[in-house]
Order: structure tokens, then sequence, then C-alpha cells
């Protein structure tokens, strides 16, 4: 397992054609052209295992092109398997406030937040578990533009890279990780560590003071040069790779563990993509960090408009 990809997809909404409307067919053709642009792209040079997460009652609905593939599949360096998300643990807790109560982290749907959570604990889990070592964060929305021209496992393991992601990063609206850069700074001071990383090439002033969350404008908003503070800066997440032996190292998940337990991922619409943002910036020194290059592999999102972000 240590030497194949895994790929979880999660997938919430209805597979079923004929129950959606015009906004859910678009989910729909995404994830066919999501997992397509697998098969067809990168199974040429990595072999990989993909585990499409669905609500139980959608899975009987599953689509033909679905079913065919995993019916069809007869390549010994690919699995496609469908698995039920556990539904009850899907929800917002529900001790925790919801958006309606929060005015500073801009609504958004709880199924959206728990997709956060979700990536931050069950998936990571669940990889290990299974024996893999290294796992691609891809959207149900994603998809690979042309073939691959490496082996991301093998890639991975001979650079000694811990993270890499696709070429486009991004400035994320300050109202989006609110108290993550102070949670941050608290984990460092009390467990008396120093970054490795980039952190402070993103915080004004630029040492441990300015870990804290951004004030006087916004890097992607209004006042983009006033702002202090962390500035927000993003891995694009849709196509990211993790080395789960630096996931799981002790420091790693005392961290993530504290973030968890706040529950603020949740509450303040951190999600995942701040919190592994952070941890890029905070613990992956710069030798173990990769920005593929569209030459090596090309990762993309399905809506367009990503194609507007900066690249790093």
């Amino acid at each position: 397992m240590r030497d194949t990809l895994l790929v979880p997809i999660l997938h919430t909404h209805s597979t079923n054609v004929s129950q959606l409307d015009g906004e859910g067919i678009k989910y729909h053709r995404a994830l066919e052209r999501s997992v397509n642009s697998l098969i067809d792209n990168l199974l040429i040079t990595t072999p990989m295992d993909i585990y499409i997460f669905m609500k139980e009652r959608h899975m009987a609905g599953a689509p033909g092109w679905l079913m065919n593939i995993t019916s069809n599949m007869t390549n010994p360096n690919v699995t496609l398997t469908l698995l039920p998300i556990n539904e009850a643990a899907f929800q917002t807790p529900h001790h925790l406030l919801r958006p309606r109560d929060m005015g500073w982290s801009f609504g958004f749907e709880g199924e959206y937040r728990m997709m956060g959570d979700w990536r931050l604990t069950f998936q990571p889990a669940f990889a290990r578990e299974m024996g893999y070592q290294y796992v691609l964060q891809y959207d149900s929305d994603s998809c690979i533009g042309r073939p691959a021209k490496i082996n991301l496992v093998s890639f991975m393991r001979d650079n000694k890279l811990w993270l890499a992601n696709n070429p486009w990063f991004f400035n994320e609206l300050d109202g989006y990780f609110v108290g993550l850069p102070e949670l941050t700074a608290f984990w460092l001071r009390t467990r008396g560590r120093k970054p490795v990383g980039c952190i402070f090439d993103y915080t004004r002033p630029h040492d441990l003071s300015g870990l804290m969350s951004m004030a006087n404008g916004s890097s992607a908003g209004h006042n983009p040069e006033g702002w202090t503070g962390w500035q927000g800066y993003m891995l694009s997440g849709h196509f990211m790779v993790m080395d789960l032996d630096w996931w799981f190292d002790r420091y790693m998940q005392d961290y993530v563990q504290l973030v968890v337990r706040t529950g603020a991922h949740i509450e303040h619409r951190w999600n995942e993509l701040s919190v592994q943002s952070m941890m890029w910036q905070v613990f992956v020194p710069e030798q173990h960090f990769h920005s593929f290059k569209e030459s090596e592999i090309e990762g993309h999102h399905g809506r367009r408009e990503f194609g507007g972000w900066g690249r790093h």
C-alpha cells in the first residue's frame, strides 16, 4: 500500500440524474470528469486506489458510468470503491454555534464545514489504517488536465517531500481564518517550538508578534497594503499530496487535535484549507515542500474561476 496513492473523494450530492436540478447536474458531470481524468491521465504513471465516499441513500442510485468503471476495471494498478459516509457523524455538533449566530464567518452550509472536519480527521486516519503513505487530496470537481509525467508516490518519496500542491495559491478573505493565527501562536509558545517553515514571510510584523488575525485591511480586499497580522496565504487544497508519516508526527497531531478540540474549524469556517495552509507555513521546511510544475502534472479545479488565483 505504501507504493500506491490513495485518492479519497467526498461527494455529498446525489448521483441519481433524474433527481438533480441544473446545479446538481453540474456537480454530477464534474465528478464524472474528475474520476475519468484520474484514470486517463494519472494511472499511466501512478498506481492508485480511488475511494468515493457518498451518503448511503445515494449509493443505490449510482450512475451507470460509475458502475461501468467499477465492473469493467481490469488494470491491476487501480481500484475504485464506493463507500458510505457516516451521516450521523457528518452533522455539525449540537453544541457548536450555527452560521446564523456567527456574522464573522460568512455563512456556508453545515455540510461544507463538515467536509473540512472530515479531511482533518477521517481522511488521514482512514488512509493510515489502510496502510497508505501518500494521500492525494482531490475535490469531486478537480481534474487532471493532461497525462502526468511523474509517479506521484515515487516523486514524493525520492525528493523527501512532506507536502506538495498544484501551482495555484491565493489570499483568503480575512473573515475566514479569525482566531487561527492566535491559536497557532499559543501552540508555539506553550510547546516551546519555533516555526521551521515560511510563516513569517506572510505576517506583519515578520515575527511571532505578527501571528494574529488580520487587521487594518485585507490582503484579499480593502486596504490591501495596510493590513497587519497573518496574510492568509493559502494552498489551493484541491490537488495536494500529503505524506502521512509527516501528518502523524506527534507534533503535527498535537497541533491538529488542538484545532479540532476548539471546534473553530467548523464554527469559524477555517475548514481544512486554512489549517493545512498554516501547517505548511509553520511545520514544513522549504526543502520538504513542492509546488508542482505543469510539466510534471497538471492538477486543476473544474470551476474555472480558480484560474484567477496567483502562482507561488
